[in-house]
């Protein structure tokens, strides 16, 4: 794979090692109400958890993160939903393990991402295991960092973001469920977001991929996007992931 270029569009500040702060705290609980997007209409959907605690991952201390949202029975009648994310990475945000078992509607996947980095090359491999046993294996490789969804929005809030401008986007790398793929980052300014706790001024960061229509027209689509607050926690007080039937938000409680 050819080596990622950061495509300035404005001065943007998320590199890997640019003024990387410690935001990785043991014991860290954000709880959230998750909503769902069905047709035109926002449903609350049941409950969603952050959780980060210290741990230690093949002999080396560690940070494990898990994002973890369950539907409840009025959304169950629409779709099926239980998804639990989880990532273990180091104290500077760089992914060494991450893990997805969902149920989304009839689709249940157990997907396991295995990062490694040696003499410059970063690596991930992507194995997927189906409910009749088959196991499907790939990844990709790069000189530059590889991420995951969970890892990327621990990474973002390691960073110091104050002097991003909107319009700011950068190309990274992206573990997907078959490859790794280039997808861009793109910082939308401040927005106050409602959450449980009120109406809430956040950083705005949105998630993008490149997809081709048969007639092989570019446009991009949208896969994540998340709002933290402009202190230095940089609480994730919303993120809305997009999935096969339409959308998932989470939205802060407490």
């Amino acid at each position: 794979m050819k080596r990622i270029l950061a495509i300035f569009l404005t001065a943007f500040t998320l590199l890997p090692g640019a003024g990387a702060s410690n935001v990785l705290k043991d014991g860290e609980h954000l709880e959230y109400t998750l909503r769902m997007k069905v047709a035109w209409s926002w449903i609350n959907a049941g409950k969603a958890s952050l959780d980060t605690r210290a741990t230690v991952y093949e002999g080396k201390q560690a940070f494990r993160t898990t994002l973890t949202a369950n539907g409840n029975r009025a959304a169950d009648r629409v779709f099926v939903l239980r998804d639990t994310l989880e990532t273990f990475l180091t104290a500077d945000c760089t992914p060494l393990f991450f893990r997805k078992s969902c149920i989304e509607g009839n689709d249940i996947v157990d997907e396991k991402v295995y990062f490694s980095s040696e003499d410059g090359l970063h690596k991930a491999r992507i194995v997927k295991t189906y409910t009749d046993g088959r196991v499907r294996e790939g990844g990709g490789e790069s000189t530059e960092p590889i991420f995951d969804m969970i890892s990327l929005v621990q990474y973002v809030r390691s960073k110091d973001n104050s002097s991003l401008s909107p319009g700011s986007r950068i190309t990274l790398n992206m573990a997907g469920s078959r490859r790794v793929n280039e997808q861009h980052l793109r910082y939308g300014g401040l927005e106050k977001v409602e959450t449980g706790s009120g109406r809430i001024l956040c950083r705005v960061f949105t998630l993008v991929k490149n997809t081709v229509d048969k007639k092989g027209r570019v446009s991009e689509e949208t896969v994540l996007r998340f709002y933290t607050t402009p202190d230095e926690r940089q609480l994730p007080l919303r993120i809305d992931i997009v999935l096969k039937f339409g959308e998932a938000r989470v939205i802060f409680d407490k």
